[in-house]
Formats: structure tokens, sequence, C-alpha cells
């Protein structure tokens, strides 16, 4: 069995609620993966991308490195702090999808792009599950990708 833990984050400079991040708001994604004889990390930092871009990032990121590893088939299980992903994959998607990648308001969903580069990856895994963890707690896979974020953004 394979664990993996993905983190996104963003260091919002003042921005109030409704408001945009601007182009100078240091970003980040991160992956752990932890399996039976082997471990591998990895860490972006960019500028001007959402906390749920970097989210879908760290995602996505986890997705392609399993299966340019030939994981994909593997039981994994990914741990994720965030709601956003967790129940978009888990439960909004497939409606999304059926309706062209709108909500059940009928109105565009946000980061249609990411959402379509996890629905093209996610056939390729017959044996993902997932379980919600609570962010900054005591989950020691949460926290270190959450480190591995900002050392990332930190390098910017």
């Amino acid at each position: 069995m394979i664990e993996v833990y993905t983190d996104g984050g963003n260091r919002n400079t003042g921005n109030v609620l409704g408001g945009s991040v601007k182009k100078t708001d240091k970003s980040a994604w991160a992956f752990y993966v932890k399996g039976e004889d082997f471990t591998f990390q990895d860490a972006r930092g960019f500028y001007g991308y959402t906390n749920n871009q970097m989210e879908l990032s760290g995602f996505i990121s986890a997705l392609k490195y399993l299966k340019a590893q030939n994981l994909n088939e593997e039981k994994i299980t990914f741990y994720l702090d965030s709601k956003y992903v967790l129940e978009g994959v888990t439960k909004w998607l497939p409606g999304w999808v059926k309706r062209n990648y709108r909500n059940s308001s009928n109105k565009p969903i946000k980061n249609p792009e990411y959402w379509q580069a996890i629905v093209a990856l996610l056939p390729e895994f017959p044996n993902l599950h997932f379980v919600w963890v609570k962010g900054h707690d005591n989950n020691q896979g949460n926290l270190l990708v959450d480190q591995l974020l900002n050392e990332a953004m930190d390098k910017l």
C-alpha cells in the first residue's frame, strides 16, 4: 500500500474577501509519497496562484509522479486536508463532467483546466482511496507537506 500526502498554499498579501490573488503573492504545492520500501517528496513554488490552484496542483503532481513510476495500479491512499479537492474528486466531479464543467447552478466551475487534468488521470488509478485530515494538526505526513510548501515559498 502507498500513502500520499498533498498540500497547497498561498501567502495572501492583504486581499479582502472576494479579492484576487496578486501577481506577487507566493504560492506552492507539495506532495509526499510513502511506499513499503521507498519515499519521495516534491514541492514547487510559484507567484500569483490561488490556494485552491496549488491544492489541485499538488494532487495532480502526485498522480503524475505515481503514474511515471508505474505505481498507478497499486493500492493508494491519499491523505488530503483540502475538502475542495477531496469533495471535488469524490462527490462533485461526475456532475461537473456531465454538465461540461458547470456547477449545479449552470455556472462555470473554477479551475476547469485542473479538473480536466484530474479527469484524464483518474482512470489510470483503479485503487484510489481518500482520507480527509485536519490541516496543521498532528498528522506527520500532512505537517511534512505543509513544511515543504512553505520552504518552496521561502525560496522564491
